[in-house]
């Protein structure tokens, strides 16, 4: 049996039904909308717990669908979600570092929580020490849908989306915001 276990003043849990490898149900915590402090991805939060059917890009409770896959390719929603997250990690690099030091490599870091959130940093050259911003940004698009289609369409959604802004950030020209040289390097931290 596949469940996920909420601890606290709401302990529960959520179980997973599966048919082979594919999700065909979920037995969903009636409290889980008090288990993160994020915007919620259902209009009604109040419709929660019990058991959700997933079909084909489909989730129904009690009947009625909660959620449904978009109809715009993941490829694109994916090349239109990065650029503005992208224009983010610029801003955040260039008032979360000291700009008039020289760097010579951009640090991604992507960490999945009730969202995925990137973080920025830069190497200094004269130091080698890797130091960023204290906060991280949230990665994903208008809709705040970007991971959840991700999971429909490749293997590792937390992968694709990082290894897309990193290919992104890697078109600009960050010199723009930080002192770099114009081929700096652009890698997604091991600890990501």
């Amino acid at each position: 049996m596949v469940r996920t276990v909420y601890g606290g003043p709401n302990a529960g849990e959520e179980r997973y039904h599966y048919d082979g490898a594919r999700l065909v149900a979920i037995d969903e915590f009636f409290p889980i909308h008090e288990t993160v402090r994020g915007k919620a991805w259902r209009a009604d939060v109040r419709n929660v717990g019990g058991r959700v059917e997933v079909g084909d890009g489909v989730l129904t409770l009690h009947g009625q669908v909660i959620w449904r896959a978009s109809d715009e390719p993941f490829a694109a929603r994916l090349a239109r979600a990065v650029v503005p997250v992208v224009d983010d990690l610029l801003l955040s690099l260039h008032s979360g570092i000291d700009r008039l030091r020289p760097v010579d490599r951009v640090e991604l870091g992507f960490t999945l929580g009730a969202v995925l959130v990137v973080t920025t940093a830069a190497r200094y050259v004269d130091s080698g020490k890797v130091e960023g911003p204290h906060w991280a940004d949230r990665c994903d698009d208008d809709e705040h849908t970007l991971l959840r289609e991700a999971a429909l369409d490749v293997e590792d959604p937390v992968a694709a989306i990082g290894e897309a802004v990193a290919a992104e950030l890697a078109t600009r020209d960050v010199r723009r915001y930080i002192k770099a040289p114009p081929d700096v390097a652009i890698v997604i931290s091991p600890s990501s």
